[in-house]
């Protein structure tokens, strides 16, 4: 089977859109994007990275909601009665 009948082993020109860190991303001129974490890269499109992006969102929202709710869990009362009524004494 030819070279060219493998997508990822294709000779392709990459811009690169973002780094931060050991990651980037960057854009296939075939119109793949390649999201690099350290040694492992993903190959996909921007309409699945943009659906990764919005769940990344609702993950880490949910994961500093409970994040709140515990640190509010470890609050003392007087805490907890304190920031409920700002600008009160306690």
């Amino acid at each position: 089977m030819p070279l060219d009948a493998f997508p990822i082993m294709k000779t392709c020109t990459k811009e690169r859109l973002a780094t931060r860190g050991h990651c980037q991303v960057e854009l296939c001129d075939c119109g793949v994007l390649h999201l690099t974490f350290g040694p492992v890269t993903f190959r996909t499109t921007p309409e699945m990275a943009r659906e990764l992006h919005a769940m990344l969102g609702d993950a880490f929202r949910a994961l500093t909601q409970r994040e709140v709710e515990a640190h509010v869990r470890e609050t003392p009362e007087s805490w907890a009665s304190a920031a409920a009524k700002p600008g009160e004494p306690s």
